[in-house]
């Protein structure tokens, strides 16, 4: 009975992992933004054993999408843990020395400046920030008018010091590994300042850890509301291809990511109250 049960749980999260609409895109067209989630996934594997500095190292490897890894690495910054900073520092330098084997300094250096002057050609449709399901989609579309992309690159930096250091706090006073990795990785999918739609895939992750947590744990019946409308949006196909293909405004998404991202900040503030709670009566127990 334990085999069926374990082979049907195991069927039911391929099923969501293939019915997820950002992963349809990555086997449409062959990105590599799954290797991204693979790598997240280990770390956070790690980072739950206590093998700091492989998740670090772990995270680091997945640099070849920088702006959906520095974010998280500034939390790790902002929560003071060391030892998975010297390993995503160690594994960065690494990466770093074979990119300039690979193509030298030069190359290497005017990379940063080709990508910015790409990001602000707007009119050969490389990049379009009103299909960013990200912070930078959605401001682009309240100010980009206003100051053009400069004042959106500004107001971005801004907001990702403010709320990378926010999670931090949040994942500190929580002490959960799993919901704290999770609302970091939302976070960081929200302030990645370059988004397509298929490396949302990463949102996998943090969605898993949440229909985990709804499962295991007991939660109060706004935040389980909470909890499944923000995954079931998540999930559901027709809103993700309607704002892509058809009103062409996938930034709208990133509304939904955001109550993602609170929804899992409420579900973290719970379970770190519960296990307070369960800390004091077993104290309470060992004095008495």
């Amino acid at each position: 009975m334990t085999d069926y049960f374990e082979r049907t749980g195991f069927a039911l999260v391929l099923l969501a992992f293939l019915a997820f609409f950002p992963v349809l895109l990555v086997f449409v067209q062959g990105q590599d933004s799954i290797l991204l989630l693979l790598l997240y996934t280990l770390a956070l594997r790690n980072l739950r054993s206590g093998h700091e500095f492989a998740a670090g190292a772990l995270l680091a490897l997945g640099l070849f999408k920088p702006q959906l890894v520095l974010p998280m690495a500034l939390i790790f910054v902002f929560r003071g843990q060391i030892k998975v900073l010297a390993g995503f520092t160690a594994s960065a330098a690494a990466m770093f020395a074979a990119s300039l084997a690979a193509v030298g300094w030069k190359d290497t250096i005017n990379y940063p400046r080709y990508v910015w002057t790409l990001s602000q050609q707007r009119s050969i449709g490389a990049i379009t920030p009103a299909n960013m399901p990200n912070l930078r989609g959605v401001l682009d579309g309240l100010v980009g008018s206003l100051g053009g992309g400069l004042l959106v690159a500004v107001l971005s930096v801004v907001i990702a010091l403010g709320l990378t250091f926010a999670v931090a706090r949040v994942w500190n006073r929580t002490g959960d590994n799993e919901i704290g990795f999770a609302l970091a990785t939302v976070v960081t999918v929200l302030l990645s300042y370059h988004l397509y739609a298929y490396d949302a895939t990463l949102l996998l992750l943090p969605i898993m850890v949440a229909a985990g947590v709804l499962v295991r744990d007991s939660l109060p019946s706004r935040t389980r509301t909470m909890a499944i409308w923000s995954v079931g949006c998540l999930m559901f196909t027709p809103l993700w291809a309607g704002l892509l293909f058809g009103a062409r405004h996938l930034n709208v998404m990133a509304l939904v990511i955001g109550f993602f991202a609170w929804t899992l900040f409420r579900m973290g503030s719970k379970i770190g109250v519960n296990h307070a709670t369960a800390a004091g009566a077993f104290s309470h127990r060992a004095h008495s």
